[in-house]
């Protein structure tokens, strides 16, 4: 099983080439912010801890957490964001690899293992993936797909970029550039290729043992 990591800016086109491989591969495929959501719900393994530190009144209907209520605080409050992300974002990568290691000993384990994460590089991913994918598309193209998808007007969607790691990191920590710039079409093709190439290295890798 090759495990692979999407990321990339917002608006980039990361869940465009994570659904793509799911379809046209045998692949396991994780959104890492889905995944928090789920650890986050009664009896995940982040309820309770988010619940002594944003309060009890953060638990909502059915005894789940308030979202709309937990972002607020959050967003408005640097320093609880922080103790946020330090008891979401390790539970995270724990339960992923103990996943990718419990499948990789099932016997069963599907080809791929493709993970879509924003901050795959600043949680220290390449330690547990083989392959790290940067989505890149440029900024302008980028404004023009959040205004458009999420009715996100210019001057916030440059902030929020701004405050993503830049084009020099993704490149550099990165094991391959995916360019979604132009068709979808080009960069899934640029996919294909890539897959092909992880497909014939682990060959040759067993063929040499």
């Amino acid at each position: 099983m090759i495990t692979i990591g999407i990321t990339g800016g917002i608006g980039s086109g990361k869940s465009m080439i994570t659904n793509y491989l799911s379809e046209n591969y045998r692949c396991r495929t994780v959104i890492a912010d889905d995944l928090a959501r789920k650890l986050e719900e009664p009896g995940g393994p982040c309820y309770m801890q988010l619940v002594m530190l944003l309060g009890k009144d953060i638990v909502g209907d059915f005894g789940s957490i308030n979202r709309k209520l937990m972002a607020e605080r959050v967003f408005s409050d640097p320093g609880l964001l922080t103790s946020v992300n330090k008891i979401v974002h390790p539970a995270v990568k724990k339960y992923i690899t103990e996943e990718i290691s419990a499948l990789r000993k099932s016997g069963d384990a599907p080809d791929f293992y493709v993970l879509e994460a924003a901050l795959l590089i600043e949680e220290g991913y390449d330690e547990i993936l083989d392959d790290l994918w940067y989505i890149y598309t440029d900024e302008d193209e980028r404004v023009m797909r959040l205004m458009r998808s999420r009715g996100m007007p210019a001057a916030q969607a440059r902030s929020v970029m701004r405050s993503q790691l830049s084009d020099e990191i993704f490149r550099e920590k990165c094991t391959v550039v995916i360019d979604n710039s132009r068709s979808e079409d080009y960069a899934q093709m640029q996919a294909d290729l890539r897959i092909q190439l992880l497909q014939k290295e682990r060959a040759d890798e067993e063929s040499e043992t």
